[in-house]
């Protein structure tokens, strides 16, 4: 495929891989796509991974994607962009007005193993959530946490040259800990391109 655009429709696979030139899932923030892959309750062992390969940007700003089975987003020359912010008119005491940022509702989850790999990975207003499995970010450059909630069950692997989380009081990186401090298996790992790995 040479462009793959899903502007706002609701697209449903037993699996689904697509290798294309550039990728688009969703229009904007009031027409977003989704995307995801779903079960045969006949054939319960069935194949329902989800894999996007794009050469340039893999866009998801406005977009859903949910793969029952592995997940994988990958651009190999270009970015991979999940989610984007929504901006509001507040008003403090007094009638003074300030601009306030919320999620779009753009997200990437899955029952299993995500991996999203690019250029950079950035994430902003988003949520990433593997339930059951392992959440791998890998960039040969930077991968950039803006206020999103990033969540898996079996660990996290954080691997570029640098990596910037900007966190808010509602939003988190998470996995749960256990007591075995091996890095995979509820921990979160961070690897540097740059410097000596390390591990939390």
């Amino acid at each position: 495929v040479k462009h793959f655009q899903n502007p706002n429709c609701h697209l449903i696979f037993r699996s689904l891989k697509v290798e294309a030139d550039d990728f688009y899932n969703g229009r904007s923030n009031e027409d977003m796509g989704y995307i995801e892959t779903s079960p045969d309750i006949n054939k319960p062992d069935a194949d329902t991974s989800l894999e996007i390969i794009s050469k340039e940007d893999l866009d998801n700003r406005h977009g859903k994607m949910f793969g029952h089975g592995e997940t994988t987003l990958r651009s190999t020359a270009g970015n991979v962009l999940v989610g984007e912010s929504v901006e509001e008119t507040k008003y403090l005491y007094g009638g003074i007005p300030y601009p306030y940022y919320k999620t779009n509702g753009s997200f990437v989850s899955s029952n299993r193993d995500i991996t999203i790999e690019g250029q950079n990975v950035f994430l902003k207003l988003a949520q990433v959530k593997s339930a059951e499995g392992h959440l791998y970010l890998v960039s040969e450059n930077n991968v950039r946490s803006l206020a999103s909630n990033v969540f898996a069950k079996d660990g996290i692997t954080i691997n570029g040259v640098r990596f910037d989380q900007e966190v808010f009081s509602t939003d988190y990186i998470y996995s749960p800990q256990t007591t075995n401090s091996t890095p995979g298996n509820g921990h979160l790992k961070y690897v540097s391109k740059s410097m000596p790995q390390r591990s939390d």
